[in-house]
């Protein structure tokens, strides 16, 4: 008599269709990028920003100046200005108001 031992019937297996994650096994030294180096991330963005608003308000204020200069005795003395007040005011420097 033999004995033999019934063992259970297994299956192949069958891979069900799945969705692969972007970068599945990849390493995670390759799949992470290093830290950002964008000009905005060091916190020069709001640096940008001034530098730039200090630029037109230079402009601003050496168009503005200039006018002045060009307006005759009648329409600084409708203003209230005399031509030392023009003179001092567009002899400013163009950082100060």
């Amino acid at each position: 008599m033999s004995s033999q031992i019934a063992l259970p019937r297994v299956e192949p297996a069958v891979r069900s269709p799945t969705r692969r994650l972007p970068g599945a096994g990849v390493p995670s030294s390759i799949q992470t990028p290093a830290p950002s180096r964008h000009w905005t991330a060091l916190g020069l963005g709001n640096m940008a920003r001034r530098v730039v608003a200090a630029f037109n308000l230079r402009r601003i204020r050496a168009r503005s100046r200039a006018e002045l200069a060009g307006l005759d005795d009648r329409m600084l003395d409708d203003i209230g200005l005399t031509r030392i007040d023009v003179a001092r005011e567009v002899n400013k420097p163009f950082w100060t108001e």
